[in-house]
C-alpha cells in the first residue's frame, strides 16, 4: 500500500495524498535459451548451524573444525542448502547463535582516525511528515539548475490525489510550479523531512509539470550538499 502524507498549498490548506516512489519501466529483460521469461528466486544458502563460528564453538578450536570440515562436511546442510526462500522476517541473534529478543540499542561515533567515541544511548526521533503534520510550502523558488548543482538528489517520491478533491490540490500546486519553471523548497514544520521513526533527515524539492488535464507532481529528497573543495 502506498504511504499516505500530508502537504500544505500557497494558501496554507493541507490535504492527505499518496507519496509513492515513481515508476519507471524496466529497460532489460531476461530470458533463456528457449525465450522464456526468467524470473528472480532465492535459496537457502547455508543456516547459522552450519556458520563457522557455529562450529568453532561445537569443536572448540580452529583446528578440529577445520579436520572435521575435511572429514565429515559439517559446513553443509544437506537438508535445507538449496531450497526455495519464500517471506522471511529479520531476526537478532547473540554472539553465541541464540535469538535475541530484546536489543538496547547505542550510537558509536567513529572518529577520521579510526577511534572511536564512548557509546551513547540510541534516542529515538519520530517522523516528522506524516498525515497529521503535513510538508510546509514554504514559497521558496529554486532553478532546477542551481538545485541539481548545489544538493544530490537521493530518492523521489510521486505525489498522488487520493479523490477529485486532492486532483484538483495536486494539480494547482503542479500547474504553479510548471509555469514558474522552479522547483518549491518544502520543509517539514519544525525543520527537516524524516519520513519514517529514526530515518535520515532530509531537504526537499518539488517538481510539477502539467499537460492538459494531466499532472505530475515529485517529492525530490536530499541528506548531501554538494559543495566546491
Amino acid at each position: 500500500m502506498p504511504n499516505k502524507i500530508a502537504i500544505t498549498n500557497e494558501n496554507q490548506r493541507d490535504a492527505e495524498v499518496f507519496a509513492i516512489p515513481p515508476a519507471a519501466p524496466a529497460k532489460t529483460y531476461f530470458r533463456d535459451s528457449k525465450g522464456n521469461p526468467v524470473k528472480t528466486k532465492r535459496f537457502v544458502k547455508s543456516t547459522e548451524e552450519c556458520s563457522y563460528e557455529s562450529l568453532l564453538r561445537q569443536y572448540g578450536s580452529h583446528d578440529l573444525a577445520t579436520e572435521a570440515m575435511i572429514e565429515s562436511d559439517p559446513e553443509i546442510d544437506l537438508i535445507n542448502t538449496g531450497r526455495t526462500l519464500g517471506k522471511t522476517n529479520r531476526v537478532y541473534v547473540r554472539q553465541d547463535g541464540s535469538l535475541l529478543h530484546s536489543t538496547h540499542f547505542v550510537e558509536v561515533v567513529t572518529r577520521p582516525d579510526g577511534t572511536q567515541e564512548d557509546p551513547k544511548d540510541s534516542v529515538d526521533v519520530q517522523a516528522s511528515v506524516s498525515e497529521e503534520a503535513p510538508l510546509r510550502y514554504t514559497g521558496k523558488l529554486f532553478d532546477s539548475n542551481k538545485v541539481l548543482s548545489s544538493f544530490a538528489l537521493v530518492r523521489a517520491l510521486q505525489l498522488r490525489h487520493v479523490n477529485g478533491l486532492t486532483y484538483d490540490f495536486l494539480y494547482g500546486i503542479a500547474k504553479t510550479l510548471h509555469e514558474s519553471g522552479k522547483m518549491l523548497f518544502v520543509t517539514a514544520k519544525d525543520g527537516p523531512i524524516i519520513l519514517q521513526r529514526n530515518g535520515k533527515p532530509y531537504r526537499g524539492f518539488l517538481e510539477g509539470r502539467i499537460d492538459g488535464d494531466q499532472y505530475r507532481l515529485i517529492l525530490y529528497l536530499s541528506n548531501l550538499e554538494l559543495k566546491e573543495p
